[in-house]
C-alpha cells in the first residue's frame, strides 16, 4: 500500500510539473490580445496598439499561442484546456465596428489635415475615441496543439498539426512567446517514420527572423536561435529556391557542416559521404565572399577534385583517365584483362559522351562500339578479334593526339593479321602497311599509319579488294566477316577527318600516368564517409557536364548493388544490424547547384543519371540537395516528393504560384516576392512540423580541429 501512495504521489508530482512546463509558455507580459472566433482552420484575435508595442509588433508570419490556461497555474495536463494553439499572423481582419471606426479615424484626420499635428493628437480626438481606434483584427492560420501527453509512464511536449475541438462560447488570451518559449517552438520536431540512428544531433543554423525590417526592441528574445536535425537530409530530397546572392551557397555550406559534425558524435556510423559539384569554385576555394572556404573543415575528411591544378589547393586530385588503360599480361585471363582495360574504357565512355549530340552517321558508329571484354577468352579466335579490336582503338586514340603510356610505348600486334590478309593488303597497293601488320610489335606512328590503310581497304577506295578477299575468309570460317562490326564501327570514325578531330577535343582528360579511374575513386572516398568537392569553375561545358554525370552513374550503380546484393559475412550470410535489419548502403549526399539544368522538367529526358538520382535515389541511400531560381523548371513528380525546403528571395510570380501548392508557403510569397535579404529564408525539413522563417548564419571556417571528434553526447 505503501509503495503504490508513493506511485501515485510520484505520478501526481510528474504530471503538475508538465502542467507547469506548459503554462511557462506564456507570460503576462506577452499577452496582444484575446481570440473572438476559431474554426478548424482559421482565428481571428481582437489586438491593441498598445500591446502589440510591448512586444514588439505582430510581423506577418510571426508565432502566436492561443489558450485558456491562466498564467502562472498549475493545470492537470490531462485537461482538454490544458493545451497551446499555435497561430501563425497571416494578416489583417475586418472588426464588426469597421464603418464606425473608419468615420472616426477619416473625422480626426479632417480636422489635423491643415495642421502639423497628427491626427491622434489630444486636441483631435478624445482619449475614449482613440482607444477604440487602437484596437485592430489579426487573421491567424490554425497550425497545431501542443499539450503534454503521457507516454512510457513521461510527461512529454507534444504537437498535433490540428485542433481536436473548438468551443464558439469560450474566449482565450493570446500570446506571443519569446525567448525560451519561441526556442522551444521553432525548435520542436516531430520525426516522421523509421528515426535514424543518428537523430538527435541538432545543430544552430540561423535565428527566427519575421521581417526584412529590423527594430532593436529586446532582439534576444525574438530573434532565437534556430536549430535543424540534419539527418532529416539522409536519403531525401532538399530544395533550396532563391534568386541569385540570396544565400543559397551559405546555406549548403551551413548544411554541409551540420552533416560533417555528426562524426563528432559517432566516429564510425556519423560519417556521411557528401558530394559537391562546385561551379564557381566558391567550396573549394578560398575567395573574398566568405571567411574561409569548405575545403578547410578538415585536412583528413576533404577531397578535392579539378581537371586542373592549383596553387594553394596542393593535395587536390585531378580529373584525368589514361584513355589507353593498362597492358595485359594475360589475355586469356578474363580478370586480368578487366583490370587492365577498365581505364580504357572509361575513357572511351567519356568520349561516346562528347559524341552523343553528334548526327553524322559515321560518329555514331563509333560512339556505338561497345569495347566490353567477352564473356570468355578461352577460344583463340576470340581472343585475337579482340586484341585486335583494343590495339585499332589505341591506334586511333594516337591519331587524335592521345600519348600512350610508357607501358605501351609501342603497338603489340604478333599474330594479329594473318598472312593471307596482308598479302590481299599488299595486291591492293599498301606494302608498307602489310610489312608493318607482319611484326611483333610496330611504333605507334607506323601501325596507327597502318590502320588508316585499314580503314581504306575495309571501308574506303579499296572495299572492292577486302570483299573478294573476305568471300574466301568466310568459307573456310563458318562464314564469319573477318572484319567483325565492332572492327567496322571503330575504323568508321576515320571516314572524315572531322571525326579524329572530334576526338582530340577531349584530349585534356587524359594523362598516361593516371593507373586508377577519378570517378571510381570519387565514389570510394564518398563510401568511407569524406567530404568530395569537385571543382568545375574551369573547364568547358561539356568537360563539367561529363564529368558530373559520369560520377553519378558510378555512385548510382554501386549504392543499387549494395542495395540489391547486400553484404554477407564469410559464411555467405546477409549482415544485419543489431535491430536484425539487413545493413543498408552508406548514406551518401550530393549537391546540385543550378538543378534546372541538371534535374528534369516537363520535357527533359527521364532516364537520364540526374532523373534517375532524384526519382529512386532515396532508395539507395543517396540524398539529394538540388538549388535553383526557377521551381518551376523543376518536375512537379520531383517537387511532390521534396522532404526539405529552404526558400529565399524569388522575383517572379511564376516561381511562386508553384510555391503556393505546398505546405503553406502562401503565407509567404508576398514577402519571398519583396525582400531580397541575403539567408533570409522560409524552411520546413522533415521534422519540422510547421515552416520556420530563418536568418540562416553565415559560414566561418578558420581552424578545422573544430570538427574534430569530442566524444560527445546527443
Amino acid at each position: 500500500m505503501l509503495l503504490d501512495k508513493e506511485l501515485v504521489d510520484y505520478e501526481a508530482v510528474s504530471a503538475g510539473k508538465a502542467g507547469k512546463k506548459l503554462v511557462s509558455f506564456i507570460k503576462e507580459k506577452e499577452i496582444v490580445g484575446d481570440l473572438l472566433s476559431l474554426d478548424y482552420t482559421e482565428a481571428i484575435i481582437l489586438v491593441h496598439d498598445a500591446m502589440r508595442q510591448s512586444v514588439g509588433g505582430l510581423p506577418l508570419g510571426c508565432f502566436l499561442l492561443a489558450t485558456r490556461l491562466e498564467v502562472n497555474a498549475a493545470p492537470d495536463p490531462d485537461d482538454e484546456d490544458t493545451a497551446l494553439i499555435l497561430l501563425r499572423v497571416a494578416g489583417q481582419a475586418t472588426l464588426p465596428n469597421r464603418a464606425d471606426t473608419e468615420q472616426w479615424r477619416f473625422d480626426a484626420a479632417l480636422r489635423s489635415i491643415d495642421s502639423d499635428q497628427q491626427w491622434d493628437a489630444e486636441k483631435n480626438a478624445d482619449q475614449f475615441t482613440l482607444n477604440l481606434l487602437r484596437h485592430a483584427g489579426i487573421r491567424c492560420r490554425v497550425l497545431g496543439t501542443f499539450r503534454y501527453v503521457l507516454s512510457v509512464g513521461k510527461w512529454n511536449l507534444n504537437f498535433g498539426a490540428d485542433i481536436s475541438n473548438f468551443y464558439s462560447g469560450q474566449g482565450m488570451k493570446v500570446f506571443k512567446p519569446m525567448g525560451d518559449a519561441l526556442k522551444e517552438i521553432v525548435n520542436f520536431t516531430k520525426p516522421t517514420g523509421k528515426m535514424h540512428e543518428l537523430s538527435g544531433s541538432m545543430e544552430t543554423i540561423g535565428n527566427v527572423r519575421y521581417a526584412s525590417t529590423q527594430i532593436s526592441f529586446d532582439q534576444s528574445q525574438e530573434n532565437v536561435p534556430v536549430s535543424m536535425e540534419p539527418t532529416d537530409l539522409l536519403a531525401r530530397r532538399t530544395a533550396l529556391f532563391g534568386m541569385s546572392r540570396s544565400g543559397k551557397s551559405n546555406t549548403i555550406k551551413t548544411l554541409v557542416e551540420s552533416l560533417f559534425k555528426l562524426r563528432k558524435f559517432n566516429s564510425e556510423k556519423g560519417r556521411i559521404g557528401q558530394l559537391i559539384f562546385d561551379v564557381n569554385g566558391e567550396y573549394c576555394n578560398d575567395n573574398p565572399q566568405d571567411e574561409g572556404c569548405l575545403r578547410n573543415i578538415s585536412e583528413s575528411d576533404v577531397v578535392t577534385y579539378g581537371l586542373f591544378t592549383h596553387p594553394h589547393d596542393p593535395r587536390r586530385r585531378l580529373i584525368k583517365i589514361n584513355f589507353f588503360g593498362e597492358d595485359v599480361s594475360d589475355w586469356s585471363d578474363q580478370d586480368s584483362v578487366n583490370s587492365a582495360l577498365n581505364m580504357m574504357r572509361a575513357g572511351k565512355s567519356v568520349i561516346d559522351d562528347h559524341l552523343s549530340d553528334a548526327n553524322a552517321q559515321y560518329k555514331k558508329n563509333f560512339r556505338a562500339t561497345s569495347l566490353d571484354t567477352p564473356e570468355s577468352l578461352e577460344a583463340r579466335n576470340i581472343q585475337t578479334r579482340f586484341r585486335r579490336t583494343v590495339c585499332v582503338y589505341r591506334a586511333i586514340l594516337y591519331l587524335a593526339g592521345f600519348n600512350p603510356p610508357t607501358q605501351l610505348r609501342e603497338a603489340w600486334i604478333s599474330g594479329l593479321f594473318s598472312r593471307d590478309f596482308r598479302d590481299a593488303l599488299e595486291q591492293y597497293g599498301k606494302s608498307y602497311a602489310a610489312r608493318t601488320l607482319a611484326k611483333s610489335s610496330a611504333s605507334w606512328d607506323d601501325f596507327s599509319g597502318a590502320v588508316k590503310d585499314l580503314h581504306e581497304f575495309i571501308l574506303g577506295a579499296g572495299k572492292a579488294s577486302y570483299e573478294n578477299f573476305n568471300s574466301q575468309y568466310k568459307q573456310s570460317h563458318n562464314g564469319k566477316d573477318w572484319a567483325d562490326d565492332t572492327l567496322r564501327g571503330l575504323l568508321s570514325i576515320l571516314d572524315y577527318v572531322g571525326g579524329v578531330n572530334s576526338i582530340r577535343e577531349v584530349r585534356n582528360r587524359h594523362d598516361p600516368i593516371v593507373r586508377d579511374d577519378y570517378a571510381e575513386k570519387i565514389v570510394d572516398e564518398l563510401i568511407n564517409g569524406n567530404l568530395v568537392i569537385v571543382d568545375q569553375s574551369i573547364g568547358a561545358p561539356e568537360e563539367v557536364k561529363i564529368t558530373s554525370e559520369r560520377v553519378m552513374e558510378k555512385l548510382f550503380n554501386r549504392q543499387k548493388v549494395a542495395f540489391t546484393n547486400p553484404k554477407r559475412n564469410d559464411q555467405g550470410e546477409i549482415v544485419r544490424d543489431g535491430s536484425g535489419n539487413i545493413v543498408p548502403p552508406p548514406d551518401v549526399i550530393v549537391y546540385a547547384e543550378e538543378a534546372h539544368n541538371l534535374l528534369p522538367s516537363k520535357d527533359a529526358d527521364l532516364g537520364s543519371i540526374w532523373a534517375r538520382c532524384a526519382k529512386e535515389g532515396s532508395k539507395f541511400r543517396i540524398g539529394l540537395v538540388y538549388s535553383t531560381q526557377e521551381p518551376s523548371s523543376i518536375l512537379s513528380n520531383i517537387l511532390k516528393n521534396t522532404d526539405n525546403w529552404f526558400v529565399a528571395h524569388l522575383n517572379n510570380q511564376d516561381e511562386t504560384r508553384e510555391l503556393r501548392k505546398y505546405y503553406d508557403f502562401e503565407l509567404f510569397v508576398d514577402q519571398i516576392l519583396k525582400v531580397p535579404d541575403t539567408g533570409f529564408v522560409r524552411m520546413r525539413c522533415l521534422s519540422n512540423p510547421f515552416i520556420v522563417p530563418v536568418q540562416i548564419k553565415k559560414f566561418v571556417c578558420d581552424n578545422y580541429t573544430d570538427y574534430q571528434q569530442t566524444d560527445e553526447k546527443f
